[in-house]
């Protein structure tokens, strides 16, 4: 049995040390699973955790603290979902793992998770850091509208998230394929990568097909097309995380550090892999036109900001279309002109 304290947000097992809470402030739940898709921290002291069952299992519930800008995070990745990899539908995101596959069912107050072969706990961690799930949006709304060039921004997509990852490697992995190249040339080489060296599965899921390769397919692997330092990139990197000391994606100097990676890759990945809510592509041309550079500004929630700027930037050419449409269709009633 899992104790969870609602006043502090976190769980421990039953005959921790720490001093014991109020009775009222306490919920009994089955398993560290269930504790954490709650949203509760594990407890340092007792480091709670359980033999925790594999999915399938009855549908687990993700919490959410609200607002949750839901339909941008899918849009999001939908727009650089991988073939074979990743699925994004109306309201669902799925996907294959080292074990399985999932499908994360979103709605304004959390996500249902499902899916077959992974560990629950396991999955319950990474999709809450896909989904951002434990940020806190009302404390960084609040932060960011101190800017009053974000402000309007963030009326616009109010709990707007940083969207995380599956796997820090693959992640990174992407990052680097998609250097110089536009989103969607960025899938189509990350989807040959999959082809040419991620596992297939044995039995596919509708569009999920292959499995990410995993570092020790990459680390010696002869990767075609794409150009040869950015090969290069891709075997150090993959490297680096077959070693027994994999880089932590939140260390932007020791990414550096690695071939092919320079600030804007290594910001983008501890954005989204290390969970830094400060990180900022600094050098990301489309933020340097929307904003000049950071120079501090918007701490500590800079990732945020980054997210705020990128979705304004997209939506512009959206509004160009709709006022350009509007103004043929104006004119066309002027002169009494019906196109089509």
């Amino acid at each position: 049995m899992i104790v969870a304290v609602t006043t502090t947000g976190i769980y421990c097992r039953e005959g921790c040390p720490a001093r014991a809470p109020l009775a009222r402030n306490v919920r009994e739940l089955p398993s560290a699973a269930v504790a954490e898709a709650a949203g509760f921290r594990p407890c340092r002291r007792c480091l709670p955790a359980d033999d925790a069952p594999r999915l399938p299992v009855e549908p687990v519930r993700l919490a959410v603290r609200r607002p949750f800008a839901w339909r941008d995070l899918l849009a999001w990745l939908d727009a650089r979902a991988v073939p074979g990899v990743e699925a994004v539908g109306e309201t669902t995101y799925a996907r294959t793992t080292a074990h399985g596959t999932v499908r994360l069912a979103l709605d304004d107050d959390g996500a249902q998770l499902d899916g077959d072969g992974n560990d629950l706990l396991d999955a319950v961690r990474r999709a809450r850091r896909l989904l951002d799930l434990d940020a806190r949006p009302r404390r960084i709304g609040g932060a960011l509208r101190a800017d009053p060039a974000l402000a309007p921004l963030v009326a616009d997509h109010p709990g707007l998230r940083v969207p995380g990852c599956w796997d820090p490697f693959e992640l990174t992995v992407r990052a680097i394929v998609g250097q110089q190249v536009s989103v969607a040339r960025a899938c189509a080489l990350a989807g040959g990568l999959v082809r040419a060296h991620g596992e297939p599965l044995e039995r596919p899921v509708g569009a999920l097909e292959h499995r990410f390769p995993r570092p020790s397919a990459l680390a010696d692997a002869a990767i075609a097309g794409m150009p040869a330092a950015r090969a290069r990139a891709i075997r150090a990197v993959a490297a680096a995380f077959a070693s027994p000391a994999p880089p932590d994606p939140a260390d932007r100097e020791a990414l550096c550090a690695l071939p092919g990676i320079g600030p804007w890759t290594a910001a983008y990945v501890a954005m989204r892999a290390g969970r830094d809510p400060d990180a900022y592509p600094d050098g990301d041309l489309v933020l340097r036109r929307a904003a000049g550079p950071r120079a501090g500004r918007w701490h500590p929630y800079g990732a945020y900001a980054a997210m705020h700027l990128w979705a304004a930037a997209s939506a512009a050419p959206r509004r160009r279309r709709t006022r350009q449409a509007s103004s043929s269709s104006s004119s066309a009633a002027t002169t009494g002109t019906v196109a089509g």
